[in-house]
């Protein structure tokens, strides 16, 4: 029986509206909240825009942030990778004929899920991605950083992929990260910021461009989720690394850490032209600092509510033209850009985006992210549940969203890496 075009029509809006239906913190809170419902852990609820597991009854909002989740000594994590370790398959359990597991995937996932009815809407895809490394010395080798699959290398552009991280510690992963001046020292970053159902073990280190890696433990990174890694363009081993609970410091390679701010701290930027220049999105807003990290000042930004906490803010430098940087942000119901047009200068309001409160909004603690164009100084990608593209002219700002179209491919929903 034929269905009449209307009524498909009908039931695709009934089906969109369904999935944007509005919770406080979006559908992933949803998400994770099922996931350790099934497992008995701690519910995971959303205060004042941060994800934690204080035990109480049922979601609230305050304006102060989640108390944070204590450290975890490094030595459990490892005690517990060398009981994993004892259970690979052996040539003894394979000669007795005992039980041995054997990879049925990963597979892509068909018909995967967008928000749009015509042209290709429903694509296979992948879980969730926190990162991905293109090699500066060979565009066909990328580094995908998985939120819960570890890494995994590509030689060919993706139409292969190997994992990399299986014997680690853990396979949650939140961000990876090159060293502009030394291309074969990469950095990747274990727990995930954007939830906090699987947190961290210290970073992974790599001295062949990501094709083989190192666990370096550490008590600052464990028990907590990552956010970011910049790398200082003149030196491999000056590591910074944004997290859940606050912004570090490594000046040997990660090795040891200093603590520069005891904030959540989601983006770091470092001018490629200038390294002494760096900015971080923290909760207490933009912190910049013009002399290599020793000391930070509070960045004004027009329109913020002074002393009101952000639910998420994204800072990056125009890689064409680093004077210019842009800055992303949710404060209370409100998604924010601004604009720097000139090193040292104020920061200006900009136009956004038509971003969707039920989702782009309410699920920034989630999915957030920004980046310039390489080549273009006035054009933006933003990264929410949906992904615009934005062009500034002498008219303005002119914005498209480019992950559902009406036509061609669409994309999932829920950016968070641009690369």
């Amino acid at each position: 029986m034929d269905i009449p075009t209307h009524k498909k029509g009908e039931r695709v809006g009934q089906k969109l509206l369904l999935a944007k239906q509005r919770f406080l913190g979006g559908k992933a809170l949803k998400r994770i909240e099922y996931f350790e419902t099934q497992r008995a852990l701690s519910k995971t609820t959303l205060v004042r825009g941060f994800v934690t597991s204080q035990s109480v009854q049922s979601l609230r909002i305050s304006r102060k942030p989640p108390t944070g989740r204590g450290p975890r000594p490094v030595a459990e994590y490892l005690k517990a990778d060398r009981a994993k370790a004892r259970l690979v398959p052996t040539k003894f359990a394979a000669n007795v004929q005992l039980p041995v597991w054997r990879s049925l995937g990963p597979n892509l996932i068909p018909k995967g899920q967008t928000y749009e009815s015509g042209g290709n809407n429903k694509p296979p895809m992948s879980g969730r991605c926190s990162g991905i490394f293109v090699s500066p010395a060979n565009s066909n080798h990328l580094v995908l950083c998985s939120a819960g699959g570890g890494l995994w290398e590509t030689l060919d552009q993706g139409k292969t992929w190997r994992p990399l991280t299986d014997q680690q510690p853990t396979l949650s992963m939140g961000a990876i990260c090159g060293a502009p001046s030394s291309p074969n020292m990469v950095y990747a970053g274990t727990g995930e910021g954007d939830t906090y159902s699987q947190l961290g073990v210290g970073l992974l280190r790599s001295s062949d461009a990501g094709q083989t890696w190192e666990h370096v433990p550490s008590n600052d990174l464990s028990g907590i989720g990552i956010f970011d890694i910049a790398v200082d363009p003149a030196n491999p081993l000056h590591v910074w690394v944004g997290t859940t609970r606050k912004l570090l410091e490594s000046t040997n390679g990660g090795a040891t850490w200093r603590t520069v701010q005891s904030v959540t701290t989601w983006d770091i930027s470092i001018n490629p032209n200038d390294p002494q220049e760096i900015f971080a999105g923290t909760v207490l807003g933009l912190i910049r600092s013009t002399n290599g990290g020793t000391n930070w000042t509070q960045v004004g930004l027009p329109g913020a509510t002074p002393g009101s906490h952000f639910t998420r803010m994204e800072v990056c430098h125009a890689p064409s033209k680093p004077a210019v940087v842009y800055v992303a942000a949710v404060q209370g119901d409100s998604g924010m850009l601004w604009r720097r047009a000139s090193s040292g200068g104020a920061f200006s309001s900009e136009k956004t985006p038509s971003l969707d409160p039920k989702s782009d909004i309410d699920q920034a603690w989630y999915d957030w992210c920004l980046a310039v164009s390489p080549t273009d100084a006035d054009v933006l990608y933003w990264g929410a549940v949906q992904l615009y593209k934005g062009t500034r002219r002498v008219a303005g700002w002119t914005w498209r969203n480019i992950s559902s179209r009406s036509s061609g491919d669409s994309i999932h929903p829920d950016q968070h890496h641009l690369a």
